[in-house]
């Protein structure tokens, strides 16, 4: 299932991230919402945000797989780009200008 954010809700949810907006209901010192402060709403929306992490901070977390850093470094090399060679680097530049 894909879920998209409105835009006024994804700017709430990068101002709880950024750390921007307070638990309060107000937002840092200097730092203006997104909407430029028009948004009546926007404390409201953070609010939500914040609740909806709050419930998903407090989930249980379970062990990472076994595997994982196995997994990991296979996806790695499999999408690595190969190596450049010197011969390959200056092949790629222009020639200097005199």
């Amino acid at each position: 299932m894909c879920i998209h954010l409105s835009d006024d809700d994804s700017r709430a949810l990068d101002l709880i991230l950024n750390g921007r907006h307070q638990p309060s209901g107000g937002f840092a010192v200097g730092v203006m919402p997104a909407s430029g402060g028009r948004d009546p709403l926007m404390p409201a929306r953070a609010a939500a945000v914040r609740a909806i992490l709050d419930v998903v901070g407090a989930m249980p977390t379970g062990e990472p797989a076994p595997d994982l850093v196995a997994r990991t470094m296979r996806h790695i090399e499999r999408h690595a780009r190969p190596p450049i060679s010197p011969s390959d680097t200056a092949m790629a530049m222009p020639p200097p200008v005199v």
